[in-house]
């Protein structure tokens, strides 16, 4: 059963707006008026200790045991934030109003509910150190879109087993009215503008956060040589499991064709080739027209410019492909070019099979050399060419078909294609690691790439849903919730800070109002609702 929360409150017919607010958040007769946005600084204000903060480390103090699970595992640091930036109105004046609240989270075990001790918010008084997280916590980095293992936490050495420290301002918001919708009394926070905000703007927020786009791009650390590293292993282990099942179900030998292709299969392959290579080029003249045309003005759009320059350069790009394509079939010539073409199927499927267990060992080669670098050390060009050249030196290549279309595409492999490769996570993270780290780490980002970071990192979550405390949550999904549990946290899919709850959805922590009345946390549940 969807146990999801959201405040859609059914039988709520005949109740004042008063009313219905005390009995939904009522606490000693107050209602909830106020509810808190956790906005991430940008710029971060170095200047000045941070107060509030998502990721990195937690301060706790040192008679405080890192939070486990009932069945023993460590859960992942979320958030610290300082109880006396709430404000009175929220939660109905009850809740702490001094030291800090925390939250952890066992993000291995994610699931429509989290029980058992597999969330937790801590409530303490004074500040320690900061805490390193234990030995026995895996490495866990949403957006690496490796997750390392759901189920088995792994230790991924050179990657932090924590997000991204990121300082927050908390943003009082006032609690909505609310109002009737088809019979039902509903309650919604208030939308979000995080141009306003900011004071500054902010990239669309249905965009994801690249940074690769321009000609060239490589990590700045040689950490992030390891998050490169890291997801091509990814992407060659997935590769490895399937081509491994392609290639033991083509029963061949060298001499041995398979009874794949039925005469004719390459004409009309070939025929099909030069069909698609004529649609692909089509707009081509048109859109060199155009962008020339933006170039040319005065104020020329930059965004739309660089999206279609990037549209014409990956379109020239397949048009290659195609082009080469249709030379390769051409050359099978008349009658044997089915039987011809079989053979060279199969033997492209075992011979990129083993390149990609050949490029599995030489990824390990390097990862191992790299992570003996002081990693948080920017990254030169001297240091990274011999690194590139030893991950482009070597190609495959395979057949993409479709059977029934006649459909036939030589694709060539490459552990850095010249597109949808894993550099634009390597980049991306990189970049925002040393955003957040210090302001001497933010000082060695090029300009022009800061100057594409900030507006992408001013986004607030999907669909511009922030990280709130308090009043309503941003519903995502249509269930109900009990009339007496307290918003603490809602924490939501953050590209910045490289958090996936759900896919794009969020992470609700709950807690009955008669526990936060008496300052107990240990009745929290938190509850996980896919976008």
């Amino acid at each position: 059963m969807d146990r999801s929360l959201s405040l859609r409150q059914s039988g709520a017919d005949g109740v004042d707006a008063v009313n219905f607010l005390k009995k939904l958040f009522g606490a000693d007769g107050g209602a909830e008026t106020q509810s808190v946005i956790l906005l991430r600084q940008v710029p971060i204000r170095y200047d000045e200790p941070a107060r509030s903060w998502l990721g990195g480390l937690p301060r706790l103090p040192e008679d405080v045991a890192w939070p486990r699970s009932q069945a023993g595992a460590p859960l992942q640091f979320v958030a610290q934030v300082c109880c006396a930036d709430l404000p009175k109105g929220m939660w109905g004046g009850i809740g702490p109003r001094d030291g800090w609240l925390l939250l952890f989270v066992d993000c291995y075990s994610l699931h429509d509910i989290l029980r058992n001790g597999r969330v937790q918010v801590l409530h303490v008084l004074k500040l320690g150190p900061e805490r390193e997280p234990p030995e026995d916590m895996g490495t866990y980095r949403n957006a690496m879109l490796d997750h390392i293992d759901y189920s088995s936490p792994v230790v991924r050495p050179g990657i932090p087993k924590m997000w991204r420290r990121w300082p927050v301002d908390v943003i009082v918001q006032d609690v909505p009215e609310p109002f009737e919708y088809d019979g039902e009394m509903i309650l919604a926070p208030n939308p979000v503008d995080p141009a306003a905000l900011y004071g500054a703007p902010a990239a669309d927020p249905e965009r994801g956060l690249s940074l690769t786009e321009a000609e060239g791009a490589r990590p700045l650390t040689w950490r992030g040589v390891l998050y490169l590293l890291d997801q091509i292993a990814h992407g060659l282990g997935r590769q490895a499991s399937s081509q491994s099942y392609k290639v033991k179900s083509l029963e061949v030998a060298d001499t041995t064709l398979p009874d794949r292709f039925p005469a004719g299969w390459v004409a009309l392959a070939l025929d099909q080739r030069k069909v698609e290579l004529a649609r692909y080029a089509k707009p081509l003249p048109e859109w060199e027209s155009r962008a020339e045309a933006l170039r040319n003005q005065g104020d020329t759009p930059v965004e739309a410019l660089r999206k279609l320059e990037y549209s014409i350069k990956e379109r020239k790009r397949d048009l290659k492909g195609q082009a080469e394509t249709i030379a390769l079939l051409e050359a099978y010539g008349a009658a044997d070019a089915d039987a011809a073409f079989s053979l060279d199927v199969v033997r492209a499927e075992h011979s990129y099979f083993a390149w990609i267990q050949a490029m599995q060992q030489l990824v390990a080669e390097v990862r191992a050399e790299v992570q003996r670098k002081d990693l948080d050390q920017v990254l030169t060009e001297a240091d990274w060419m011999p690194i590139r050249d030893r991950l482009t030196a070597s190609t495959s290549v395979t057949w993409y078909l479709q059977d029934e279309r006649h459909l036939a595409l030589r694709i060539r492999h490459g552990l850095l294609p010249e597109a949808s490769n894993p550099m634009d996570m390597a980049l991306r993270e990189d970049a925002l690691d040393l955003y957040t780290r210090d302001a001497a780490a933010r000082a060695a980002l090029p300009q022009t790439l800061l100057d594409e970071l900030e507006p992408q990192a001013r986004r607030i979550g999907f669909r511009n849903i922030p990280h709130r405390m308090g009043g309503p949550r941003d519903m995502v999904q249509d269930s109900e919730v009990q009339d007496d549990w307290m918003l603490l946290f809602q924490i939501f899919s953050d590209d910045p800070m490289g958090w996936r709850w759900a896919d794009v959805g969020g992470l609700f922590v709950f807690l009955p109002v008669d526990d936060l009345k008496a300052g107990r946390f240990d009745a929290v549940e938190a509850w996980v609702e896919g976008g």
